[in-house]
């Protein structure tokens, strides 16, 4: 459920990003190996600029337009991901666009914290 979460607002996020792409194209990439599975979701819309990829996963930062989002989607999206061992990063795709990866480990053994446990405290 946790992941299904993240992969609508990912996906909910390209078609955003794509509104004014003459020829809108996402793409889903799912790649397992013995160790890890990888998944990739990826638009050809304007992309992400290179000075905010390191700031998309904070919280209420935003690159759409005023009014468009609360900058807290992919902070949450970013914290389901740690939570469940794995990580969740930003890209430029080859064809243009962002390329979002998220990669888990196959078996998520005890990193991986339920959804009821409390976060652990901040030193």
């Amino acid at each position: 459920m946790r992941l299904e979460q993240v992969l609508v607002n990912l996906i909910g996020n390209a078609l955003q990003a794509m509104t004014h792409t003459a020829a809108p194209r996402l793409t889903l990439t799912i790649q397992a190996g013995s160790e890890q599975v990888q998944v990739g979701v990826a638009d050809n819309g304007p992309g992400i600029e290179a000075s905010q990829l390191s700031r998309v996963f904070e919280p209420f930062f935003t690159t759409k337009s005023s009014g468009s989002g609360l900058g807290l989607g992919l902070s949450i999206s970013g914290r389901i991901i740690d939570d469940l061992g794995g990580r969740l990063e930003a890209g430029h795709h080859d064809g243009g666009g962002a390329l979002f990866t998220i990669t888990l480990p196959r078996d998520p053994g005890p990193q991986a914290r339920p959804a009821t446990e409390e976060p652990p405290p901040h030193a």
